[in-house]
């Protein structure tokens, strides 16, 4: 996808600095993507949203900054194994100033207080 610059009916600009990937593909023609994306002429954010065929109508949306989407990259990674899609990791190359995420031994469950959940029960109780 080559690098656009557009301005949306209310008048935001974006520019689709880089297309990772899509994530679905619906019978309208419209794809859910994942992009990264500089808003207003700002510094480029990682983006979640549908968009046309044309790339010039989108849906609403969600935006990453870059350690946020390092963060998501690393839950999901923990909930659905390290190995990526093939075709995803041929996409988007590593540059030599990124530093790969290394992901963390999961912490004890606990409830919404903070307190650690022993065999099902709250253990401060």
């Amino acid at each position: 996808m080559a690098v656009n610059s557009n301005r949306d009916s209310e008048g935001i600009i974006f520019k689709v600095i880089s297309h990772i990937g899509v994530l679905a593909e619906y019978q309208t023609g419209w794809t859910k993507e994942v992009n990264l994306i500089s808003w207003n002429e700002g510094t480029p954010k990682y983006d979640i949203r549908d968009w046309n065929p044309e790339h010039d109508h989108m849906s609403k949306g969600i935006t990453l900054h870059e350690e946020e989407a390092r963060k998501l990259t690393e839950i999901l990674g923990a909930r659905f194994g390290k190995t990526a899609a093939p075709e995803a990791a041929n996409e988007e190359k590593q540059t030599e100033s990124e530093v790969p995420v290394v992901l963390q031994p999961e912490c004890p469950a606990s409830d919404q207080s903070g307190a650690e959940i022993a065999n099902g029960e709250n253990a401060s109780a």
